[in-house]
């Protein structure tokens, strides 16, 4: 009976969990609706819109053997999906700019993040904990700041985890699937049980099926064959009715070349080729279920259930790979999890999910179509021999190539909040006592302390540079807030009061929601009291490196710039572009130009000798963080 009722309250308390969860995940999400305009544009934005799109026309050319001619070091998996919703969410809302709904297609990126972080935590702690735990993630400023900014490390930390995630759920999927049924009826029965006209109704459905697949992807004859009727219509010297609908279509055709109607049915045609080879495979799906039920349908089911979790595995760590060169690490993770808990058994689903990650890769980074091999070999070698950036490190200026091995952990202690970096600091202790002490434990703190540790070596080693604070190590925090999850498990194990143990989470959390309110829309510059706040970092640690406060300063500029204005800019011109007016001239300011009417920067220290003439008519800044500087005529 006890026993009983203790399964009850757990599942009782797991749901009631779980419903805050969600309501959590709903609130940020209109949240973010709300304030997403306040967020700026990133350095090097412009540059990922635009190798987005050439990566999405790539597809245009219908070709997955020859490589594209796209020189990008990163994979663009994630940047086709952040422009093409972005641009949808631009339709859709019209008084989003196109940067709102990029920013917004990264948070919701986050928030499936969160979520996926309160399922890894439940491995290891109670779901109040998991809970609790999350919601200390969500409240760092850091990563919060990051949730809107950052379209390449956020989304690569959430494809990371996602995989792993996935990956631990198919290998407890499959250690408890069972012997395999003998089945009654083999599928020539089956198939001997239909009549006449259903065998032939299936025999020309995989036919048709099999040969317009064949064609959307390889052949392309219907793709030709439409062009032949469009440049027909153009000419009107197609069917009449053809001739009509291509007159109310294209009103005025003679004005525009024949190539732009033909390049817009091409487009059409590859984005129709995803929803119709869906439809194909679902109703071959629908098929063998309906018409084979005691052989391939009880078949395909067993598999969907056993084998579903895999190959989704499979096609997350081929999409992280097609984010950033660490996804095969997520895979040595996940065959790490499938080896320890199958034994051999875990060789074929481990080969079987390389298998999917290693096409999903291939067919979602253009880059390396024709030469798997040697683009990714290649692009490897870019990944470890970046080019070196100055970074603004304890008051000193270091290389990327050259950082202090304890920049990384260093970093972490000051600009997570210290409830999160104690938090993290116990349950590394207890994650260690749990080790040593309990057996089946040790395989998931194996996983966690590979996860964060492997990767921190490499930094902190000097294998690895990094720049930007620790931003290309976001993949490491849902390991390291796993920890956390475990200190604060094992702090709340601690006899109090329910009422105590409620202040004492809000009093975790409560920090970060300070630095989110204080510093927003610049969350990513916080730093916490080690290092005197955000106030004591100045001038010693990096803080708007991106130049996001150039939107807050533009709008200064376009109230008070007089008509036809000259903006001179020093940092990053195309950060301010998105946001002047039209009649403004924005540009690059040089050594030898006119003075301009209002002068913009964002640089670091002392920007006084910059634009001579010109004094400080407003400032972008957060306490002491000077974040832009607009410069014009007056004192």
């Amino acid at each position: 009976m006890a026993e009983a009722a203790a399964g009850s309250r757990k599942g009782f308390e797991r749901l009631t969990a779980g419903r805050v969860l969600w309501i959590g995940l709903a609130a940020l999400a209109v949240l973010g609706v709300l304030i997403v305009r306040h967020y700026g544009e990133g350095v090097d934005e412009w540059h990922n819109v635009f190798f987005g799109w050439a990566f999405v026309h790539a597809y245009e050319n219908y070709n997955l053997l020859t490589n594209p001619g796209i020189d990008y070091f990163n994979g663009p998996f994630f940047m086709m999906i952040w422009v093409v919703v972005s641009q949808a969410l631009h339709w859709a809302i019209p008084s989003w700019m196109l940067v709102d709904g990029r920013h917004f297609t990264t948070f919701i990126t986050f928030i499936v993040g969160l979520w996926l972080l309160y399922k890894l935590c439940l491995r290891f702690t109670s779901p109040r904990t998991a809970l609790l735990t999350t919601a200390l993630f969500a409240s760092q400023p850091v990563l919060f700041g990051h949730a809107f900014l950052n379209q390449k490390d956020t989304p690569l930390m959430v494809s990371f985890l996602a995989s792993v995630v996935a990956g631990w759920a198919a290998a407890d999927r499959l250690m408890k699937k069972a012997p395999v049924e003998r089945l009654p009826l083999r599928m020539a029965d089956d198939w001997c049980a239909l009549n006449w006209r259903a065998r032939l109704l299936i025999s020309l459905g995989v036919v048709a099926g099999s040969a317009l697949l064949l064609d959307l992807w390889v052949f392309h004859g219907l793709l030709r064959l439409g062009e032949s009727v469009v440049q027909s219509a153009y000419q009107s010297e197609s069917w009449p009715l053809v001739n009509r609908l291509f007159e109310r279509v294209a009103t005025d055709a003679y004005k525009t070349p024949l190539s732009l109607y033909i390049g817009k049915f091409d487009r059409a045609v590859f984005w129709l080729r995803l929803p119709v080879s869906a439809l194909v495979f679902a109703g071959a799906r629908w098929g063998a279920l309906a018409c084979f039920p005691q052989s391939a349908g009880r078949r395909l089911r067993s598999y969907t259930r056993d084998w579903g979790l895999l190959a989704l595995a499979g096609l997350l760590v081929g999409a992280t790979t097609s984010i950033r060169i660490v996804g095969p690490f997520a895979a040595a993770l996940v065959v790490l999890i499938l080896l320890a808990k199958l034994g051999r058994r875990g060789i074929i689903p481990s080969l079987a999910m390389g298998l999917i990650a290693v096409l999903t890769t291939y067919l979602t980074w253009p880059v390396l179509w024709g030469d798997p091999v040697g683009q990714f070999l290649a692009h490897v070698g870019q990944t470890t021999e970046f080019t070196s950036f100055s970074v603004l490190y304890a008051g000193s200026h270091y290389e990327s190539t050259n950082l202090p091995w304890h920049y990384l952990p260093w970093l972490l202690m000051i600009q997570l909040t210290l409830p999160a970096v104690a938090a993290v600091v116990a349950g590394i202790g207890y994650a260690i006592w749990r080790g040593l002490t309990h057996r089946p434990d040790r395989l998931g703190l194996v996983v966690i302390a590979l996860w964060a540790g492997v990767p921190a070596a490499a930094v902190m080693l000097g294998w690895v540079s990094v720049y930007n604070d620790f931003r290309h190590e976001l993949f490491i925090m849902p390991a390291l807030f796993a920890l956390a999850g475990m200190g604060l498990q094992w702090a709340f194990q601690i006899p109090l009061q329910r009422y105590l143990k409620i202040a004492l989470a809000a009093l975790l959390i409560l920090p970060g929601l300070v630095g989110i309110v204080r510093l927003h829309p610049y969350e990513y510059i916080y730093y916490n009291a080690l290092v005197g706040g955000t106030d004591g970092a100045v001038g010693r640690y990096e803080m708007d490196y991106w130049c996001t406060s150039f939107r807050e300063a533009m709008g200064y500029v376009d109230d008070h710039a007089p008509p036809g204005a000259e903006i001179g800019v020093t940092g990053a011109l195309t950060n301010a572009t998105p946001f002047a007016r039209d009649d403004l001239t924005l540009y690059l300011d040089r050594p030898g130009r006119t003075t301009p009417d209002l002068g913009l920067t964002c640089k670091q220290g002392d920007v006084s000798r910059l634009f001579p003439g010109l004094h400080d008519v407003y400032v972008v800044h957060r306490g002491a963080a000077v974040l832009a500087v607009v410069k014009g005529p007056g004192g």
